[in-house]
């Protein structure tokens, strides 16, 4: 881990007589896969990495990669450097230019293009959430618009949207029928085991102990569970 330690104070100068705020663009390298950060602060670079770091190790913003990637390497596994040095009103020009540069949306772990609007994508959100509930999926949606999955999680989250279960995604279908028809119809085993608690046929009251009983019997209680996969 390498950085230079400065009082936040140090980042300002005189200029015509006045007082003016500065900052640091930085970027953090993961040491062991070479995967960039490029980010900006008014402070000094190593408060901004004990940040960074705070947040991995508490759970804030762990759905963003650098947090994320810090908490599975390890912080010991990465270094920060200056890159630049400039006024304060530049800094998201400049944090753009160098996310460019190092190409560290693409292929590193900024999560967004940078500067005061880098978190909101250029993207419809109403075209999103409609492809959204079409694939079922984050990834495949980052995918068609060739962003970070965590960015699409976020503004999906943001918008109250609420994310489909494993097998929704996979297009599960728990069908239960008696004596031959079609009784009810699910798009999970868990959703399966409330029908039967709720309508007091099964004696437990137990979700996970009755999803187990009823996918490990062909009969149960008289009901014949059928278990189908799209995928």
């Amino acid at each position: 881990m390498s950085y230079h330690s400065k009082r936040k104070d140090a980042n300002n100068y005189k200029e015509g007589g006045e007082n003016v705020k500065t900052g640091t663009i930085y970027l953090i390298t993961n040491t062991i896969n070479n995967k960039k950060y490029v980010g900006q602060t008014i402070f000094t670079i190593r408060q901004r990495f004990l940040e960074h770091i705070n947040y991995a190790k508490n759970g804030n913003n762990i759905q963003m990669p650098i947090a994320h990637a810090i908490k599975k390497y390890g912080a010991e596994n990465f270094k920060i450097e200056e890159l630049c040095k400039c006024k304060e009103e530049d800094l998201d020009q400049k944090e753009q230019y160098y996310i460019q540069k190092y190409n560290t949306f693409h292929n590193g772990y900024n999560a967004t293009l940078g500067g005061a609007n880098g978190s909101k994508v250029d993207i419809d959100l109403t075209e999103m959430i409609q492809l959204y509930h079409t694939l079922k999926s984050a990834r495949k949606v980052a995918e068609h618009y060739g962003v970070d999955k965590d960015t699409i999680c976020d503004r999906l989250h943001s918008n109250g949207v609420t994310f489909y279960s494993l097998s929704e995604q996979r297009g599960l279908r728990v069908k239960v029928l008696k004596d031959g028809v079609l009784i009810k119809e699910f798009s999970s085993k868990v959703e399966c085991a409330k029908w039967f608690i709720e309508n007091n046929i099964s004696r437990s009251k137990k979700v996970e102990s009755v999803r187990k009983m009823i996918f490990n019997t062909k009969d149960y209680f008289g009901y014949e569970i059928i278990v189908s996969d799209k995928i």
